[in-house]
């Protein structure tokens, strides 16, 4: 692939914030002070069933299922 100079620049400076907007990797759950203890909480999260919500799936599925459960009108 080959660019011209100003259309290299301009995707190269795409990437570049403005002055004053921090970089979003130092904020929230991948910040390095937070990250070993918060990936490993969000995995062991991920593994685990979630067993309380199951009732309240079955008991949609079953609202589905019933013919007299009309479901919302929608937009034309």
């Amino acid at each position: 692939m080959t660019l011209q100079a100003d259309d290299f620049m301009r995707r190269i400076l795409i990437h570049v914030l403005p002055p004053g907007f921090p970089r979003i990797r130092y904020y929230g759950f991948l910040a390095n002070r937070n990250l070993r203890e918060q990936l490993a909480l969000r995995r062991k999260l991920l593994t685990e069933t979630v067993t309380h919500l199951l009732p309240e799936a079955k008991r949609r599925r079953e609202l589905v299922k019933d013919p007299a459960h009309k479901p919302a009108p929608a937009c034309p």
